[in-house]
Formats: C-alpha cells, sequence, structure tokens
C-alpha cells in the first residue's frame, strides 16, 4: 500500500510539472547567444489562451520573438543597465517584453486541449540569482479569465519560467519533452513492478 501511495505521489508531480510553463532547453550556458522555447501548456480554466507575454530578465541582450502564423509578435525596451558597442554603434536599450496577440481576423487562439511553444532568441546573462537561475515571468490572457505566472518561490501555485544557468556537457542536456518522457516511463515502471509484487 505504502508503495502505491507514493507512486500515485508521483504521478501526481509529474503532472503537476507538466501543468506549470516550461523552457527548453532547461539548462544554458550563462553570456552566450540561445534559443529558448517557452511551452503554453493549457488555458484558463479550460478557456482558450489568446495571448502570451514574456518580461525577459535584466542583463539580456539581443532578444526577438518567433513569428508564429496568425499570432501578431510585439516587443516593449527598456533602458540597458550595461551600455555596450555592437558594430561601432552604442547599443544602450534591450527588450523588455515579447508579446505574442492572437490575430482577430482568424480563429487562431490555443485551445485549452492544446498546446503551443513560443520561442525567443536571446544572448543569456552571465549570472543567475544564488541557485543559478534566471527567471521569466509570464503573463497568459485568456478569452475569459487570465493567469499570471510570476511566482518564484519556492512549490510555488503559478511560478515564473525558471532557465537554469550553467554548463551543458551534451549528455547532460535533456529536453522538456524527452525528460517528461522519461519520468512517465519511469513511473510506469514503478506501477508494474508494484503489481508484480
Amino acid at each position: 500500500m505504502k508503495f502505491f501511495t507514493a507512486a500515485f505521489a508521483a504521478v501526481a508531480a509529474a503532472a503537476l510539472v507538466d501543468a506549470h510553463i516550461s523552457i527548453t532547453p532547461p539548462t544554458v550556458a550563462p553570456n552566450t547567444y540561445t534559443s529558448l522555447a517557452f511551452r503554453i501548456p493549457h488555458g484558463c480554466d479550460g478557456s482558450p489562451t489568446k495571448q502570451i507575454e514574456i518580461k525577459i530578465p535584466t542583463n539580456t541582450s539581443s532578444v526577438k520573438g518567433q513569428h508564429i502564423p496568425g499570432w501578431v509578435v510585439t516587443t516593449t525596451t527598456r533602458p540597458l543597465e550595461v551600455p555596450f558597442t555592437s558594430d561601432g554603434k552604442l547599443v544602450n536599450t534591450t527588450v523588455d517584453t515579447v508579446t505574442w496577440s492572437a490575430d482577430p481576423a482568424g480563429n487562431n487562439t490555443l485551445p485549452d486541449s492544446a498546446f503551443m511553444d513560443f520561442a525567443i532568441t536571446i544572448k543569456t546573462p552571465s549570472k543567475g540569482d544564488d541557485s543559478g537561475k534566471v527567471f521569466f515571468p509570464i503573463a497568459q490572457t485568456c478569452v475569459n479569465g487570465s493567469s499570471n505566472w510570476t511566482e518564484t518561490g519556492a512549490n510555488s501555485a503559478h511560478p515564473a519560467a525558471a532557465l537554469k544557468l550553467g554548463a551543458t556537457a551534451a549528455s547532460g542536456a535533456t529536453s522538456a519533452s524527452s525528460t517528461g518522457g522519461l519520468a512517465i516511463a519511469s513511473i510506469a515502471a514503478l506501477l508494474t513492478a508494484a503489481y508484480l509484487l
């Protein structure tokens, strides 16, 4: 009975993680150019998603949002904390937010029953917080209601998407989707073992 309780607790934990917005890849080297995909796993209490706004953390640069057919991507800017020179030109602003809005001309909202990845290119900061993480608060607006994924504390109900800055050896790099598959496979093995016992 205890084994089954632990196994089902693991299943519940895996489902909870899948309900949050994730970043692929989850770990990236600091101070490097990369692409990040933010996965929106569901709507707002069953309502389709019509807008996603990602707040870009400080000390980043070279941010661009992915073009998605049927959605309009826009950006806002803020002053750069540490200006720099690129190709002989002073760069003193950086992207503050990247927003995707479903084109009202068509039925392009994201259904609650489906997921979608919203990607950006970015130059990561040289360091994160004390745990080596950088957070991307996300505002999700739906046809009815909204969800603010902005919390950074442990076990938060609506956590901001977190990126780990660190070594990314090829053997240790695992995408969010493959990690989820491994987790499900491991849980299935546990349940099978419990049944055989």
